[in-house]
């Protein structure tokens, strides 16, 4: 347990080490922070695929997330999916999902119905897929320990690319 605060600012954001959380201010003072990681699913293939020898040109990952945005609960969930695979075998896939709290999470998001266009703050969303993708990435490394695919570890994966293969949705 932490027993003081340690303030490191950045550009735009205010990153507060708390006794029991990580939580960050932006500009406007919305607090945000990480409440909980789930493991939703975690599948192999059978041993002999995992343990033998993985050609590197054939194997191929697919890495996708949807955020859910819950206004109600100043909430948003990011559900993320990770699979490697080849033309020939399955090896690995995991789902797991972020749980965000947002305090005041509609001053930071606008949704409107009918067009059904949403407006986040410009680092809210970003920073969460960061924190999902390098969540997914220390889930991946500790369950593949051992087995031969653990030589494949997620790739850094750029900014836009995280976002372009984000779906969102808004849950009232």
């Amino acid at each position: 347990m932490f027993y003081r605060n340690i303030k490191c600012v950045h550009k735009y954001l205010t990153i507060v080490i708390a006794s029991k959380y990580l939580e960050m201010e932006e500009q406007q003072n919305v607090k945000f922070g990480l409440k909980s990681i789930n493991e939703e699913s975690c599948r192999f293939a059978n041993d002999s695929i995992l343990n033998g020898n993985i050609e590197v040109s054939c194997l191929q990952y697919k890495y996708f997330t949807v955020t859910e945005v819950f206004p109600k609960e100043d909430t948003i969930v990011v559900h993320a999916s990770l699979r490697y695979f080849s033309s020939k075998n399955n090896y690995f896939e995991l789902e797991m999902s972020l749980e965000f709290f947002v305090n005041n999470l509609r001053g930071v998001v606008s949704y409107n119905q009918d067009s059904r266009e949403i407006t986040f703050s410009p680092n809210l969303i970003p920073t969460f897929l960061n924190t999902t993708c390098g969540t997914v990435r220390g889930i991946l490394a500790e369950k593949v320990k051992g087995k031969s695919i653990e030589r494949f570890p997620l790739p850094l994966l750029p900014l836009a690319m995280l976002e372009k293969n984000n779906n969102i949705s808004v849950r009232d």
